[in-house]
């Protein structure tokens, strides 16, 4: 999935989440759920992420310490 600033279209849909507006196209808003948009600043850079909501147990791919992280973490 990926992420990208755009202008919205036809197919988005709009939520306003902590006075942010997000627009998410109905065709991957399925792919969303279990999935939350973060903002990270770490050794790797800064800049968005949409991570899994699952691992309530460390921060993932957030600036944990915790090694078992993993690349692919935040990939989705």
């Amino acid at each position: 999935m990926r992420m990208a600033l755009d202008e919205p279209t036809d197919a988005d849909k709009t939520y306003t989440i902590n006075e942010i507006d997000i627009l998410i196209n109905e065709e991957v808003l399925p792919y969303t759920d279990g999935h939350q948009l973060d903002y990270v600043e770490d050794q790797r850079g800064k800049g968005f992420i949409l991570g899994p909501t699952e691992d309530k147990g460390h921060d993932c791919c957030g600036g944990s310490s915790d090694s078992s992280c993993g690349d692919d973490c935040c990939s989705s």
